[in-house]
C-alpha cells in the first residue's frame, strides 16, 4: 500500500527565501481516482486541517477490489507549521487504516538540516533545498507554480526522501471527472534519473489544488485525477 501512497503523493515543491507566498490553503477534503500502471487502483481521500499555524494533511487510500488483493489500506499523515509565510514540514507517518498500527515514520530536524527515519538511515539535506511531504504537495498549493521553477526539493515519505528538480510551469487545459480546468503544469524530475517524473496540474485561481498528478516512469506511471 505504501507504493500507492508514495506514487500518489505527493509532495512536490521547493520553497525559496524571499519569494512572495500565496495564501495558505484552507481546510478541505478532496478525492482522487487512482490509475496504477493502467489499472484501477481505487481512490485516495485527502483531508487538510488547520489549527492556527499548524497544518495536518491526512491521505487515506481506498484500494479497488483488485488492488485490495495485493495491498492493504494505508493512511499517511504529514504535519506542517506556517513560519513567516512558509509551510515547513515537521514530520509524518504511515499507519494501517483499520487498526491504526504504526508502520513507519520520519521527523525533520531543521536546525541540524537532517531527516531521521524510523526504519532507515538518516539523511543530511542539501543546503537551501526545501521539503514537502510525498503524500500530498501542500507546500506547492500554498506557494504556487510560478515560484518553484528551476528549484530543487525533497519529496519526503516515511521510507525515503527523493530529490527533484522543477521545470518552468506551463499553462494547460485538462479535463477530469471533476470537470474542465485551466491549470499550471509543473514537471519535476529526479536529477540522477530523468525518466522518473512527478507532474502536477494545479488549478488556476483561488484554491489552486492539484487537478491531476502523474508519477513514475514512462509506461509505468500512476495517475491521480480529481473527483467531483
Amino acid at each position: 500500500m505504501n507504493k500507492l501512497l508514495n506514487a500518489v503523493a505527493g509532495a512536490i515543491v521547493a520553497l525559496l527565501m524571499g519569494v512572495a507566498h500565496a495564501a495558505p490553503p484552507e481546510p478541505q477534503s478532496l478525492r482522487y481516482s487512482v490509475d496504477f500502471r493502467g489499472h484501477d487502483a481505487g481512490e485516495v481521500e485527502v483531508e487538510i486541517s488547520r489549527d492556527g499555524d499548524h497544518y495536518l494533511v491526512r491521505t487515506i487510500a481506498h484500494p479497488s477490489l483488485l488492488a485490495s488483493m495485493f495491498i492493504e489500506p494505508i493512511t499517511a499523515e504529514a504535519r506542517f507549521d506556517l513560519v513567516e509565510g512558509e509551510l515547513r514540514l515537521l514530520d509524518g507517518r504511515e499507519t494501517v487504516t483499520e487498526s491504526g498500527e504504526l508502520l513507519r515514520s520520519f521527523a525533520v530536524d531543521h536546525a541540524a538540516g537532517s531527516i531521521s527515519f524510523s526504519d532507515g538511515d538518516p539523511l543530511t539535506l542539501q543546503p537551501g533545498t526545501r521539503l514537502d511531504a510525498d503524500a500530498f504537495p501542500l507546500s506547492l498549493v500554498a506557494l504556487g507554480a510560478d515560484a518553484v521553477a528551476g528549484t530543487t526539493f525533497y519529496a519526503v515519505n516515511p521510507k525515503r526522501a527523493r530529490l527533484f528538480e522543477s521545470a518552468e510551469p506551463v499553462m494547460e487545459s485538462v479535463e477530469v471527472a471533476a470537470g474542465a480546468f485551466d491549470t499550471m503544469r509543473v514537471d519535476n524530475t529526479v536529477p540522477s534519473d530523468r525518466e522518473r517524473v512527478y507532474s502536477v496540474w494545479l488549478r488556476t485561481g483561488d484554491n489552486p489544488v492539484p487537478v491531476k498528478i502523474v508519477t513514475g516512469r514512462s509506461g509505468k506511471a500512476t495517475t491521480m485525477e480529481l473527483l467531483p
